[in-house]
């Protein structure tokens, strides 16, 4: 990420996770504290802290843009066949409707 974190997207993202502070904290080795007071704009993270926040969040799935972010899921090859099974169906079914 070429920005620095802000605390209101460390909160956001968390919450895409359904994370709480203390989630955050210990899958980033990052205290809860330091999380805490970062969110609320109290402190500004220090270059470690940064990079195991975000390290944290986006191997969790999170991704960062210029708008916000966003939770990224990857799919298994079987996940994948079944979303596009699905599609395929419901299109077909649609076309039949017209």
């Amino acid at each position: 990420m070429s920005k620095p974190l802000d605390g209101r997207l460390v909160a956001a993202a968390r919450g895409l996770l359904d994370w709480t502070q203390r989630d955050l904290s210990r899958a980033s080795n990052v205290s809860v504290s330091t999380v805490t007071k970062f969110e609320r704009g109290k402190i500004k993270l220090q270059r470690n802290n940064h990079e195991a926040v975000f390290k944290a969040l986006r191997d969790a799935g999170v991704r960062f843009t210029e708008n916000g972010v966003y939770l990224f899921e990857e799919l298994s090859s079987e996940e994948l066949r079944d979303r596009d099974s699905r599609e395929r169906y419901n299109h077909d079914q649609e076309s039949k409707s017209l």
